[in-house]
């Protein structure tokens, strides 16, 4: 085979390398336009409020406290903490997890905002305030 017959074959190579080349960039590009176009229920906000792990929804910032007054509040001779989850009415209050409970129990515990009499949750009594 001569140099010239080479080199119009390496030139129809390239030429056939650089077409579809230029057709992934533009299926890409479509791809990616179609994606946009198409409403997903993430970026439309409908699933914004699912977790990424473990798809659970995460509880609004200070629903667990709202939940352990509600629920302290009605149990006058304290509740423990299976109680407490088991009280759970409001998707707000479904959302909050064990440990959030837990986590806002100790916490109240040391501000005094609770009390734990033997594994019973109670709000401290009027007069001790």
């Amino acid at each position: 085979m001569n140099s010239g017959a080479i080199d119009s074959i390496l030139d129809r190579l390239r030429e056939l390398f650089q077409q579809e080349y230029q057709r992934g960039q533009q299926d890409a590009l479509r791809r990616v336009v179609d994606v946009m176009k198409t409403p997903s229920p993430v970026r439309a906000g409908g699933g914004g409020a699912r977790g990424r792990r473990g798809g659970r929804i995460r509880a609004r910032r200070g629903s667990a406290r709202a939940f352990i007054e509600r629920v302290l509040t009605q149990e006058r001779g304290g509740a423990t903490v299976p109680k407490i989850m088991a009280a759970a009415s409001s998707p707000d209050e479904k959302a909050v997890s064990i440990s959030a409970i837990r986590f806002e129990l100790y916490r109240g515990k040391k501000e005094k905002r609770y009390r734990n009499v033997k594994g019973s949750w109670s709000l401290p009594s009027r007069a001790a305030k």
